[in-house]
């Protein structure tokens, strides 16, 4: 089997494991997520060739946003009822105001589990397949760059991260994971946690094939 059509179905598979639902739980954690911001993300894997694995495409976020000013990202942004059906509406139309990827180009594999970010979002990722070489259009406002990282090193360096445990947001203390440097920048924080969760679920697929 090719790698790129290899790596595309591990993934499928690994988003078929039931998500963690939120809402099971009580308390006042569950009444609090109520007053979070709801938003989507696109971890978009591109085949580029049949016998490369897929790149995974991240944003260098620029200097003029709100948040997480020049942050490593993926994709995405708030949900907007005016505009968007479901969060995967949502993260389709950030990913194409933000760096110019059609909606039609993409192959929507599924989600998986939320995340709280300390920006107090609450952030579902989506995950999509593209077969087409992107030419993105950049939204200068909004992102600095666009980082192409090769999803079987990424996949390889979850050995090697880095764990933090001093970093501090409105007075709370948090723990965020760093990936190795690539290209000059580094993955971490939010967009780190949720790119080990997707790794966590295709490492439970390998494991029980015995691949």
């Amino acid at each position: 089997m090719k790698p790129a059509i290899w790596w595309k179905n591990v993934i499928k598979s690994a988003l078929t494991y039931p998500k963690i639902n939120y809402f099971e739980f009580s308390g006042e954690s569950f009444l609090s997520w109520h007053h979070l911001k709801r938003a989507a993300v696109l971890l978009l894997f591109v085949e580029k060739s049949p016998d490369r694995p897929p790149i995974l495409i991240f944003t260098k976020r620029s200097e003029l946003v709100n948040s997480h000013r020049g942050q490593m990202s993926f994709p995405g942004g708030g949900f907007d009822p005016a505009e968007d059906s479901d969060l995967v509406a949502c993260a389709l139309r950030e990913a194409e105001e933000e760096i110019g990827i059609l909606p039609e180009q993409v192959e929507v594999l599924g989600d998986f589990e939320e995340i709280i970010t300390t920006s107090q979002y609450w952030l579902t990722p989506i995950v999509g397949w593209m077969e087409i070489v992107p030419k993105y259009k950049i939204n200068p406002i909004e992102v600095k760059r666009v980082i192409e990282i090769p999803v079987d090193w990424l996949f390889d360096q979850k050995r090697n991260i880095l764990k933090l445990q001093d970093f501090y947001r409105n007075g709370r203390t948090f723990n965020t994971f760093f990936f190795p440097p690539y290209d000059g920048e580094v993955v971490w924080g939010a967009t780190a946690s949720i790119l080990l969760r997707l790794f966590h679920r295709v490492e439970r697929f390998l494991k029980e094939k015995g691949l």
